[in-house]
């Protein structure tokens, strides 16, 4: 069995509903953010007839926020860049498995403030 990145099997599984998931990627203070503020104002202005899910990584989940935090803090300065993307990966499958799936097979967009390339350009 072929294994495939995590994005191609939501692409795949979700493609006949119509729906997006948008990924704001880039580097630090380039704007990020602010488009994504941007697009929740418009968005449903553009698209009155579509639900909208606006999210972030690390983040979107209590547990995510918390890892967020421990990554951001003194303490994670410590460990391994190993370890961080460990703790990035548990952050991820948790935002994944609460918000991003079950908002797609809601049929609804789903919106990201970074996602998978800002964990590979960090590591």
């Amino acid at each position: 069995m072929k294994i495939l990145p995590y994005y191609l099997y939501v692409n795949r599984a979700c493609y006949h509903l119509r729906v997006a998931f948008i990924t704001i990627e880039g580097g630090e203070g380039v704007g990020k953010t602010t488009q994504v503020k941007l697009l929740k104002e418009r968005f449903p202005k553009i698209y009155p007839d579509h639900k909208f899910i606006f999210t972030k990584e690390p983040g979107g989940t209590l547990f995510a926020d918390k890892v967020r935090e421990l990554i951001l803090s003194d303490a994670a300065k410590e460990v391994s860049g190993k370890a961080i993307f460990g703790l990035f990966l548990a952050s991820r499958l948790d935002h994944v498995e609460r918000i991003i799936d079950p908002a797609l097979k809601n049929r609804e967009v789903v919106v990201c403030d970074r996602f998978a390339a800002s964990t590979y350009a960090y590591q």
